[in-house]
């Protein structure tokens, strides 16, 4: 979070804990859903997902956008609505059938990706702190996965131990 707010580097602006918020929220969200794939369905949580979610978003947005779409932009408005959806089940399904503790450093690799689509597609640009974040975020992926697999070995070693 440190690198993307560059606390000290320009002016601080308190929207920027944002961030923050937005994280906290996501870090709910994935516990929340890890812990429903022990009970329902993934369409269930899925479903459930869009019923809490939809009229939240209504709330901050315009209910009358859609009028204002047009032909051209109905692939793009279903593009991203698949996408969400798809994404949300290979989450839940990952969840169900995976460990949390690699399932999410796994997910985290999705945003140094986004950066790179961003400079490919969109010309953004790619400055230190984009390599620096991107840096940390597989190294933390890779410790932690690191750990996770001699957390593994463990208890095996016990076992053949008595």
């Amino acid at each position: 979070m440190l690198v993307i707010l560059r606390p000290g580097l320009a002016t601080f602006q308190p929207a920027a804990l944002l961030v923050l918020l937005a994280a906290l929220g996501f870090a709910n969200t994935l516990i929340i859903t890890k812990k429903l794939t022990r009970t329902d369905t993934t369409f269930a949580i899925i479903f459930w997902m869009n019923l809490i979610q939809l009229p939240l978003a209504l709330i901050a947005s315009n209910p009358l956008f859609v009028t204002k779409l047009g032909l051209a932009q109905l692939p793009a408005v279903l593009g991203v609505g698949i996408s969400g959806l798809a994404s949300h089940y290979c989450l839940a399904n990952a969840f169900r059938w995976g460990d949390a503790s690699v399932v999410v450093p796994l997910d985290f690799l999705r945003i140094p990706l986004i950066a790179v689509v961003g400079w490919w597609l969109y010309g953004e640009q790619l400055d230190v702190f984009v390599f620096i974040g991107a840096a940390l975020i597989v190294a933390g992926i890779l410790w932690n996965l690191r750990s996770e697999a001699a957390r593994a070995v463990r208890p095996i070693e016990l076992k053949t131990q008595r």
